[in-house]
């Protein structure tokens, strides 16, 4: 399963499921408008993965020790960026597991795995900074599902392969 899609299913998990970020009202604000990479599909996709008994994204004291770690930088990044602290959460959650000083093969650095680029293009000066990781991560994903008009998938899509891949290939 690729990264988008482990960020979709578990950004949607946490909208439907958790207490720990209750922020459905994201999903009625930015739908999924495809049928394929729907919510509806994100949660199929879940449930056929926890038929399997596999843990998609961890335990769920490790999503408690995130979050708790990083709440105030999740809450001012989502205010910053306008986005829901679930997607947020997941983005961490699958990009760097919570860790901080995560560097990707790729070169994707912090909690939102961001590359040098395009943290220079957000003015995030240390990509280690979870304060500044996050904001920055969260301004990207704003600026995609703007330029997807509303389209999550492809605005995941777009932060995990880069928005000019998924313009080229005009999708996923």
């Amino acid at each position: 399963m690729s990264n988008f899609w482990k960020i979709l299913s578990f950004a949607v998990a946490l909208s439907v499921a958790s207490p720990v970020a209750a922020a459905g009202w994201f999903w009625e604000e930015v739908p999924a408008a495809r049928d394929k990479g729907s919510r509806a599909e994100a949660m199929r996709v879940i449930q056929i993965e926890r038929a399997k008994g596999r843990r998609l994204f961890g335990s769920k004291a490790m999503l408690s020790r995130v979050v708790a770690r990083w709440r105030p930088e999740i809450e001012a990044a989502a205010r910053h960026g306008r986005v829901s602290e679930a997607l947020i959460i997941a983005v961490i959650m699958v990009e760097s597991g919570g860790n901080h000083r995560a560097i990707s093969p790729a070169g994707a650095r912090g909690l939102g795995q961001l590359m040098p680029g395009t943290a220079r293009r957000y003015g995030v000066r240390n990509v280690f900074d979870p304060g500044q990781n996050l904001k920055g991560s969260a301004a990207y994903l704003s600026d995609l599902i703007r330029m997807f008009r509303g389209d999550l998938v492809l605005a995941l899509a777009a932060y995990n392969a880069g928005e000019g891949a998924v313009a080229r290939y005009k999708g996923v």
